[in-house]
């Protein structure tokens, strides 16, 4: 498999249907399973087995899904049939599995060292083997979605077995397996193309799907430049430059857990926006195609060549910072702020630190064209990047997390900053003065004020956690401290009410709130903080929630929690005094002034 292909893709409901075609298999019947577009892979390595035999090594265009769950299943086969050939005098049971395994799994090479039958591209082939395919898989779990899938296929199809050989006498486990065996080696039927270039298979395998995985548009911009490459008629390497770009790409996109085709698209759409149109709106194939248009008799094949191998450099560029906005802990991420001096490496944690924040807050996407920009225009300039990201993430809260607006306010004006960027109209500087503008024209200073101040049922809000978390960040600085709790363990239990919500079952509440004050104060910004204790501490007085032999504040993980304790007791003035407290932190840590 190429390592400009796409992992494994299938999941649970395809390798099901695929086992439910050999179901219904009838004998003497054959099965069409698809297409496969092959061409030969040309490398200097010459492959010989154990009898000195010459192997082609084929480059797997179209039909990897079918091809890899064909090789799971033929291993599971082969591994069942070794189970079974325990009584057989003949032997004959272990020579089939042994064949299948030589024949399908690998074989001997002429230096004594295995030779894998498949080979997947390279962000899974070694779990491929070492956990998927091997008698004595390893402990280590998978790390990637298309591994995950790989297991799954595999569970799926070792299931599957068991169902159909469990309390079979060992005569018909045997016959049900070889039968399995004989239908899939034998009886499965596949249109095979096999062309000489990668330029040749892209109109083909433009037309062409995976059962259920239609192609995304990435591999459709692909397969067009293939096609660009061989029908411009001057000799060039471009076919050679897209694969390399799509090898570089797919594996960038591996690494940051960016596997969908949805991911896929996101790419391209941030790609054209950044270097040729933020207003465009068909940011896929029909984009590219529009754009660098093969057959207009206008354009010059030499220019046209150049501005295709332009824009594939340029893909492969944005790929990088692009993964970077949404995996930023990733290994390499940001790996143009890294340097030998301890700034340096305090600038790039920051930026991890702050890309995290605009992740959190989910709205993001109207950034990221912009975050892209500024990393191409200035790889290395790290602090102008994290202010512009600190930018973002203002932006962010207060437009989209506090005043609740749609997820595309300000986007058009964005992208247009983000393009201006990208081709030098404007420099970092007026970007920074651009985003301050569009933050005082989507929320100004009086109008946060307003949202705060004004927020009837801080419980309900949607960014509660997010706002409690950036406290809780605050309250572990003031300490000189980093937070206990990882954003990762915040879920929807861990916000308490210290007032609770009944107020009814203690005479504790009742004495020290009214009703009035009780429907007014309960979810109150002051009123709320992180907790892990919340089932636990329910309505039980403030004095037992504040320290106790039990799960208590005194004991809590969360410096919110340990800022409680200041309070001995909790009345409504306490509830106002915190909120003002918070509120004036919120005031300054979401200012936008230069």
């Amino acid at each position: 498999m190429p390592d400009y292909q796409r992992g494994y893709s299938w999941d649970e409901a395809n390798v099901r249907e695929f086992l439910s075609d050999l179901d219904y298999l009838q004998v003497n019947r054959n099965h069409y399973t698809g297409t496969l577009v092959l061409h030969e892979d040309s490398q200097d390595k010459e492959y010989l087995d154990a009898e000195d035999t010459p192997l082609t090594r084929m480059a797997v265009v179209d039909g990897q899904q079918r091809l890899t769950t064909i090789v799971i299943l033929l291993n599971g086969i082969s591994l069942a049939l070794e189970s079974a050939a325990t009584a057989d005098a003949s032997g004959r049971i272990r020579k089939v599995a042994q064949a299948i395994r030589e024949n399908f799994i690998e074989t001997e090479g002429a230096n004594g060292q295995p030779i894998h039958r498949l080979v997947l591209n390279q962000g899974a082939n070694d779990f491929f083997h070492r956990h998927v395919l091997a008698r004595d898989p390893g402990t280590r779990g998978p790390q990637i979605p298309s591994e995950t899938r790989l297991l799954r296929a595999k569970e799926v199809i070792d299931t599957y077995i068991d169902e159909n050989v469990s309390g079979r006498d060992t005569e018909s486990v045997r016959e049900f397996l070889l039968d399995l065996h004989r239908k899939v080696a034998d009886r499965l039927r596949f249109s095979l193309y096999e062309v000489e270039r990668d330029a040749d298979v892209g109109v083909i395998f433009e037309v062409m799907n995976d059962r259920g995985k239609p192609l995304s548009e990435l591999e459709k911009v692909k397969n067009y430049l293939l096609y660009a490459s061989a029908t411009i008629d001057l000799a060039n390497e471009l076919a050679s430059s897209v694969n390399d770009a799509w090898r570089s790409i797919l594996s960038r996109l591996l690494r940051a857990r960016l596997e969908s085709s949805e991911d896929e698209d996101k790419l391209l759409r941030t790609h054209w926006t950044v270097h040729y149109n933020h207003k465009s709106r068909n940011l896929g194939v029909k984009s590219v195609k529009e754009h660098f248009n093969v057959r207009s008799q206008d354009r010059d094949p030499k220019r046209l060549l150049d501005d295709l191998v332009v824009y594939t450099r340029r893909l492969q560029d944005v790929c990088v910072p692009f993964c970077d906005v949404y995996e930023p802990y990733e290994t390499e991420a940001f790996a143009s702020f890294a340097g030998t001096s301890a700034e340096s490496r305090v600038s790039r944690d920051r930026v991890r630190e702050w890309s995290d924040k605009l992740r959190r807050l989910r709205t993001f996407a109207p950034f990221v064209p912009l975050l892209v920009a500024m990393r191409l225009r200035h790889p290395h300039d790290a602090l102008n990047y994290l202010a512009i990201l600190q930018l973002c993430e203002k932006y962010a809260f207060r437009v989209f997390a506090l005043k609740e607006c749609r997820t595309d306010a300000g986007q058009t004006r964005l992208f247009e900053i983000a393009h201006q960027l990208a081709v030098g109209v404007i420099a970092e500087s007026n970007v920074k003065d651009e985003l301050r503008g569009l933050i005082e024209f989507r929320c100004n200073d009086e109008e946060f004020e307003r949202l705060i101040t004004r927020q009837a049922n801080w419980y309900r809000w949607r960014g509660l956690r997010y706002f409690l978390y950036e406290y809780e960040i605050e309250l572990a600085h003031r300490r000189k401290a980093s937070p206990r709790v990882t954003w990762r363990r915040i879920k929807g239990e861990t916000v308490e009410h210290i007032l609770p919500q009944e107020r009814g079952r203690h005479e504790y509440w009742t004495s020290r709130f009214s009703q009035e004050e009780h429907s007014r104060l309960v979810h109150d910004i002051g009123n709320l903080t992180l907790t892990h204790y919340n089932p636990s501490l329910s309505d039980k007085p403030f004095p037992n929630k504040r320290e106790s032999d039990g799960n208590c504040y005194a004991k809590s993980s969360f410096f919110s929690e340990l800022d409680l304790l200041e309070w001995e007791e909790w009345t409504p003035e306490s509830i106002e005094g915190r909120r003002e407290r918070i509120f004036t932190w919120a005031r300054k840590r979401w200012a936008v002034g230069p």
